[in-house]
């Protein structure tokens, strides 16, 4: 059954859940029925974790910060991408805002021949919506993680300001890196701004 339910949740539509079901047990079932079961448990599990990251957030000031042994660098990429809803908000708009923050670390990483890396191991915090709820549940995902017993926290994103303004908010220490696609990705207009506009000095 927790098969079935892995295969089903790795589909793109409600629909192909159902044709895996059927392919696997011979069961005929509505998308609607699929989507209905996927939400109800989606909210049981999202509440469970809500309370439980509220519980640290409330309880932040209280923490027992001792260090039983200090460890490496614990990587954060963090990146927010906007997705079509199709549910209206107060204002009207289906547009909301899907953030992430995968968590791993140095012992989570397998180093190949070529030097390049392959993450074994990764947490998570993920949201759908305002970064004031999105950071309550980063905070608290750092907390089970214990941050303050690693030497350094180390922050990969796009630079948006939310994501800086969370950070300097919730890990003051930390180091902030641009990544590399993002500098490609916007190098040239920030060339532009510094030369102002003049095309053959950029």
């Amino acid at each position: 059954m927790i098969k079935i339910a892995f295969w089903g949740q790795n589909q793109l539509s409600f629909q192909r859940a159902c044709n895996v079901i059927k392919n696997v047990y011979g069961i005929q079932l509505s998308f609607i029925t699929v989507m209905n079961i996927t939400e109800f448990i989606g909210k049981l599990v999202y509440d469970y974790n809500y309370k439980k990251a509220y519980e640290i957030w409330e309880n932040r000031a209280n923490l027992d910060m001792t260090i039983k042994e200090k460890k490496g660098i614990l990587y954060q990429e963090i990146d927010g991408a906007t997705v079509n809803t199709r549910i209206e908000d107060e204002n009207g708009s289906t547009w909301k805002d899907n953030k992430l923050d995968i968590f791993f670390s140095e012992k989570d990483m397998y180093v190949r021949k070529d030097k390049s890396n392959i993450i074994k191991h990764k947490e998570f915090a993920s949201y759908i919506g305002s970064v004031d709820t999105f950071r309550i549940l980063v905070f608290a995902k750092a907390v089970e993680l214990r941050y303050w017993e690693y030497e350094k926290i180390v922050f990969l994103s796009d630079g948006a300001t939310w994501i800086r303004n969370m950070i300097n908010e919730l890990f003051p220490e930390a180091i902030q890196i641009l990544d590399k696609f993002h500098l490609i990705e916007n190098i040239y207009e920030y060339a532009k701004f510094i030369f102002k506009e003049d095309m053959q000095k950029s």
